[in-house]
């Protein structure tokens, strides 16, 4: 874990703890800053803080509350950490972690808890079936990004910044000046070799099939 990250994150923490006091009911550093994988010059800093679930109207201007308290820490930080912090209430947290359970499984695994208490239930099981099956899925709502002209420019733009994070995750990061299209190509030569590995469960592709049914008369 790259400490000079973990110290910027509990920068951020400290300051909205500051500001949300007990509203603040747990604060995340999570992603490739908490695993070998991260790029100082690439990677973006992962942090997710969880509020109490909404009592009465001054608990739903939690987000804006957040917000006062991040943004001169952005102006001073924002290079490094490339991106805010994601917010949820304790329920919506809870309610994504049955929805996602690879995200379930990193933040278990790797995830490392900057303030309050510990939310999460212990990590699911996950197999690698179920990995390449979601980096694929990332990968297949990623590809528009082969045919730019189709695409508006914000569009473009976060559908570069997803495929650079695919690339990072899948081990094979990519130059700043790498055009989409050769990153692209890293990243179907990652999924490729990690399918070929996944043998048992697709041992149905050496069986023959049935024969088509005929054309019908025109």
């Amino acid at each position: 874990m790259n400490e000079d990250v973990v110290l910027v994150a509990r920068q951020v923490a400290d300051q909205l703890a500051a500001a949300l006091g007990k509203r603040l009911v747990a604060f995340y550093l999570y992603g490739s800053a908490v695993t070998p994988r991260y790029m100082p010059e690439q990677s973006d800093i992962n942090l997710l803080a969880v509020t109490q679930n909404p009592a009465d109207i001054d608990d739903l201007r939690d987000v804006s509350r957040i917000r006062d308290a991040f943004r001169p820490l952005w102006t001073t930080l924002g290079e490094t950490l490339r991106r805010p912090p994601a917010v949820a209430t304790a329920a919506q947290f809870q309610r994504h972690l049955q929805l996602q359970p690879l995200l379930h499984h990193h933040l278990a695994t790797f995830g490392k808890l900057l303030h309050g208490r510990d939310l999460l239930p212990p990590a699911p099981a996950v197999s690698h079936v179920e990995s390449f099956a979601y980096w694929c899925q990332q990968a297949l709502e990623i590809s528009p990004l082969l045919a730019p002209a189709l695409l508006q420019n914000e569009d473009a733009l976060l559908l570069n910044e997803r495929l650079r994070r695919l690339a990072r995750r899948l081990g094979c990061p990519a130059g700043e000046d790498e055009s989409a299209t050769a990153v692209f190509a890293h990243i179907q030569t990652a999924l490729q070799d990690g399918l070929l590995s996944l043998d048992a469960p697709f041992a149905w592709r050496d069986q023959p099939t049935a024969a088509a049914p005929p054309l019908l008369a025109n």
